[in-house]
């Protein structure tokens, strides 16, 4: 009988092991290589989510998850007929949209007066597709202003809209096609903007000297004596900083502004309708933002102008209370211009496609993307106050192009 060799058994079975151990090894790291991508997506899929969630219980200051829901959209595209405007013989300069998907058009009319110029004629294009025109004009330097994009513009939800430049500002009733009101500024003062407040009681004033606020005088000539809420300051070097584009809180008991050292963006601030109580958001610095309904500030920020993993995209909520900025969504994508509905629930940006601008209509907390189109140019996009309706003015085609989209949608 033939003695076996149990020493050398246990060698070789311990060799065996430690190879097998060794192959197990190898598989488990080329398998966790192979599949980390994914890993990584789905990590960042669950951070988004939940960073979406995490603002949402931000902004309604409720102890209480707030689940996402999908919506199902629906979206009915409507162009309208610029030629009705031509035959008029007015020229489009740009386009505002009101709840009931009417175009609010702000258009150019040719005098034969040489002192008069060309002068703005305002154009109710409604739904149904009536044209009612303003018999009367505004002056040529309001039309100035408004190519410019140096105007004040606010619309108030119940048939009124509000329009100001550096001299004249205006209450316009789009119902009956009138001026409801002029409002007059204070004498001895270089107004740049000028915001009427939510109640129509207050002027948010920036002047050369800093931010005011006055009582709403109307054209009985009533004399009002400006507040001052923050001084311009100016450095030795020139450089003056002064609050710019203010923006009444919902209540207006605080205005919101940018806070610009000449042409920078320092931060951004709030402040209430009396001295000493001041706040600045220096987290906002160089940051564009759109203040909400509900007193919440929506940030964002591109940098870069190229297509390419180098840009980067962001956007999102900013906690007055806690100086807090929770990003929304971040994306590779250059926007170079967005505006955002007066909710906070969808963002309409612009971006680059080749040499067409491409428009996406997106609901900020699922990613959904809505709608989009493109474009040789787009000259103005906005949302309606409701958020139910947005229009694009630009050139499509070759030629000029104004629509209205009217979205709806369901929780499901």
């Amino acid at each position: 009988m033939k003695v076996q060799n149990l020493k050398a058994t246990y060698k070789k079975k311990t060799k065996n092991s430690k190879l097998f151990d060794i192959i197990i090894y190898f598989i488990f790291t080329a398998t966790m290589i192979l599949i980390s991508p994914l890993i990584f997506l789905m990590v960042i899929r669950f951070l988004n989510i939940n960073i979406a969630e995490t603002s949402d219980a931000g902004r309604t200051n409720q102890n209480e998850t707030n689940i996402i829901r999908a919506r199902n959209y629906s979206y009915i595209e409507r162009s309208l007929d610029l030629s009705v405007i031509e035959n008029m013989g007015y020229t489009l300069i740009t386009a505002h949209i009101t709840n009931n998907a009417d175009g609010i058009l702000f258009c150019a009319q040719e005098t034969y007066d040489e002192r008069r110029g060309e002068i703005l004629r305002i154009v109710n294009f409604e739904n149904h597709g009536e044209i009612k025109p303003y018999r009367h004009f505004l002056s040529n330097h309001f039309l100035e202003t408004i190519r410019a994009k140096e105007y004040v513009y606010k619309n108030y939800d119940d048939g009124y809209i509000y329009i100001a430049n550096d001299r004249d500002a205006v209450l316009f009733d789009l119902e009956n096609m009138r001026l409801a009101l002029n409002y007059y500024f204070p004498r001895g003062y270089e107004i740049y903007q000028a915001v009427l407040s939510n109640d129509r009681t207050m002027l948010a004033l920036v002047t050369s000297r800093g931010l005011f606020v006055d009582e709403a005088a109307d054209e009985s000539g009533m004399v009002t004596y400006p507040k001052e809420l923050i001084s311009a300051v100016e450095n030795v070097s020139g450089v003056k900083t002064l609050p710019k584009y203010p923006v009444w809180s919902s209540d207006d008991e605080y205005i919101y502004y940018t806070l610009y050292a000449d042409t920078y963006i320092k931060s951004a601030g709030r402040t209430p309708l009396s001295l000493g109580g001041n706040e600045q958001f220096p987290s906002l610095e160089n940051t564009n933002f759109h203040v909400l309904n509900d007193g919440t500030i929506f940030y964002y920020f591109a940098t870069s102008y190229q297509t390419s993993f180098e840009n980067l995209f962001r956007c999102g909520y900013f906690n007055v209370n806690d100086r807090r900025m929770t990003d929304a969504i971040r994306s590779h994508i250059y926007y170079f211009d967005i505006k955002v509905s007066s909710e906070g629930t969808h963002l309409a940006a612009l971006s680059y496609n080749g040499r067409m601008k491409k428009i996406s209509i997106i609901d900020i907390k699922t990613k959904k993307n809505i709608y989009s189109a493109l474009y040789e140019d787009i000259y103005e996009f906005e949302f309606s106050p409701n958020e139910k309706n947005i229009i694009i003015y630009g050139l499509k085609d070759g030629k000029e192009d104004l629509r209205i989209i009217e979205i709806d949608w369901e929780e499901e």
